[in-house]
């Protein structure tokens, strides 16, 4: 499952795409112009973004300009305008793919999730750099099983938190600076504005405190994260 936002001003064809992407188990976030959707990108971020060009306010195109000043995620063009040079000018300013309407529902989905395999195939080769056991206090990362341990027991994180707590771990008792932080795990600009890494500290922090950990990750104001042991704030 990913979590796709999706901006088309047409109702039905707004309603047809999110029917189509809920049905291969996806969460998607629909908006009614591009606008919203930057508002949106600014407070979370998601997996894909699928965009109409033709919109009111700001049209596609635009929104894709400034996405990419900050991020690479990937983005699907969909549109009526389908000449070559309208093809061209997507891709060439950033699409990832591009699809004119109207198109076959099973075409859009083997678009979407085959891009979608590529950002997964992307996130594991990360992992390499994890490829080895790490210890903190009680917590300990086994690089066997790919999973956080609490003594002993497996501690139920999603691929962001653990990269990010990871990223945390090989760095114990260090306070590290959050562009770092968006840089490595998200793999953006730290001048996007986001809650990502707060958000995804606030879980770890929490997950962290049911299991028993005797390490918490701390935000420090201003500047970024720090792991460390309880006592020791």
């Amino acid at each position: 499952m990913a979590r796709i936002f999706y901006a088309e001003d047409d109702g039905d064809t707004r309603r047809a795409v999110v029917s189509i992407l809920k049905c291969d188990n996806h969460e998607v976030t629909a908006f009614t112009n591009g606008d919203e959707l930057l508002a949106a990108f600014d407070e979370r971020l998601c997996d894909l973004i699928l965009l109409d060009i033709m919109m009111p306010g700001s049209d596609g195109l635009s929104v894709m300009r400034r996405i990419r000043n900050t991020s690479s995620i990937p983005i699907v063009l969909l549109t009526a305008k389908n000449s070559d040079i309208d093809c061209f000018n997507g891709l060439s300013l950033g699409g990832d793919d591009y699809l004119p309407k109207p198109f076959k529902p099973m075409m859009l989905s083997a678009k979407i999730n085959a891009l979608l395999r590529r950002v997964h195939l992307d996130r594991d080769n990360r992992y390499v750099r994890f490829a080895h056991d790490i210890a903190c206090g009680n917590a300990q990362f086994s690089s066997k099983d790919h999973c956080l341990f609490i003594d002993g027991e497996p501690v139920a994180l999603t691929p962001t938190e653990l990269e990010f707590l990871l990223f945390l771990m090989e760095r114990f008792g260090e306070a590290v600076p959050q562009e770092e932080v968006l840089r490595a795990v998200w793999d953006i600009s730290p001048d996007i504005k986001t809650r990502a890494a707060e958000e995804t500290n606030r879980r770890v922090r929490k997950k962290l405190a049911q299991s028993g950990a005797n390490i918490t990750s701390q935000t420090i104001w201003g500047f970024g994260y720090k792991l460390n042991f309880i006592d020791e704030k």
